[in-house]
């Protein structure tokens, strides 16, 4: 007899050692899971138990394959860029945020990650590898070949997940779901309404969120430009348009969706991509350069980001790790990491000189004080 005890289980296997199976009865158990008797024969020497609200299907999550963001870069992966978009601008931005990511995957793991333009990668590939989908099947022609299979539509002002319709306007989608044409591998769709929602996909999103947060918990999020500021130890999940995890059965539900904070979104300020060409002048990026000490009691508290111009870019470096990141003009105060999104902005006194910086991390406002 075994005695078994769970809690959000709706399977379980059990294999025994042999020695303890020696009695009488031809190998049949004795199971009393969570309080109910079961008598349980052998297959190939293991138990297998299912709850009697569980109907397997086969396509279900496994531990092998049970979603979540960031999962799918525990798996062998490439990174397929659409080129087929009409619109020059949407598959420019595509390019860059796959190179933001081959870039931030070298700098980590020390070795450059499979990138296939979708008019490059072949059949085999696609089978062999789980692949992240950069544009909608109106941009990448591998989604096109899979969206009948996946559940996820995207419009102009809406993304429908699974039958559930989000308003949603400049706003970017991504969705983690199984592999259509190889059970062990996943698809990772990434999918704007717009150019200027692509802005809002952070591919360093997966790995350099504090505690794996956010993209630890979620099997697809819907995040536009509302800058929403959140308390210390609240989640970043409360600005978004909308997050969710699919049920056993890759399906969505209710119970696991997760809606954006309307009032706090309602006071989020929301950011815009700067006019076509928009370029500050050489004087202006000067002004802003020089060290910023981040304010103590912060994540990286202590520690000092440097600014300076290089041409007519303005840069930034991170203080823990030394990187250099270029900065986009979006105001005369407001810059976006190039290829990340994360939204920099300058403090200035009375006289309009710079005092200090404000970046985004993991929801929250990260302040620096500039270094006389």
């Amino acid at each position: 007899m075994v005695r078994l005890d769970t809690k959000n289980a709706a399977a379980v296997e059990l294999a025994p050692p042999a020695q303890l199976l020696t009695g009488p009865g031809n190998g049949t158990l004795e199971v009393i899971w969570n309080g109910r008797q079961r008598r349980v024969a052998p297959t190939a020497g293991r138990y297998v138990l299912a709850a009697d609200s569980y109907a397997a299907r086969p396509n279900d999550k496994n531990p092998a394959r049970e979603g979540r963001l960031t999962y799918f870069f525990g798996t062998p992966f490439a990174i397929v860029i659409g080129t087929r978009s009409k619109d020059p601008a949407l598959a420019r931005g595509l390019a860059a945020r796959a190179d933001a990511l081959a870039d931030l995957w070298e700098h980590w793991q020390h070795v450059k990650p499979r990138v296939f333009r979708d008019t490059e990668i072949g059949a085999a590939d696609q089978q062999r590898y789980s692949l992240l989908l950069l544009g909608g099947p109106a941009d990448n022609s591998v989604a096109a070949k899979l969206a009948a299979k996946l559940p996820l539509e995207v419009t102009a002002d809406s993304v429908t997940v699974d039958g559930r319709r989000f308003t949603a306007t400049d706003a970017v989608a991504q969705m983690l779901y199984p592999h259509p044409q190889n059970a062990g591998r996943y698809l990772l769709l990434v999918q704007a309404t717009s150019v200027a929602g692509l802005r809002y996909w952070n591919p360093q999103q997966y790995w350099h969120a504090l505690n794996g947060f956010p993209m630890n918990f979620w099997d697809w999020t819907i995040v536009d430009g509302r800058h929403a500021v959140q308390q210390s130890g609240q989640f970043p999940d409360r600005g978004w348009v909308a997050a969710g995890v699919f049920d056993l059965h890759w399906k969505r539900s209710d119970a696991f969706t997760v809606l954006g904070d309307p009032e706090l979104r309602a006071r989020a300020t929301l950011r815009h991509p700067p006019p076509a060409g928009f370029k500050l002048p050489a004087a202006a990026l000067d002004s802003l350069a020089g060290g910023y000490r981040i304010n103590p009691g912060q994540i990286g508290g202590g520690g000092i980001i440097s600014v300076f111009r290089t041409g007519d870019v303005l840069h930034a470096t991170t203080p823990e790790g030394g990187r250099t990141w270029p900065l986009e003009a979006e105001t005369d105060a407001d810059f976006a990491i190039v290829g990340l999104g994360t939204p920099v902005s300058f403090l200035r006194d009375g006289a309009g000189n710079a005092t200090g910086l404000v970046y985004q991390y993991n929801g929250q406002e990260i302040v620096a004080t500039r270094v006389p």
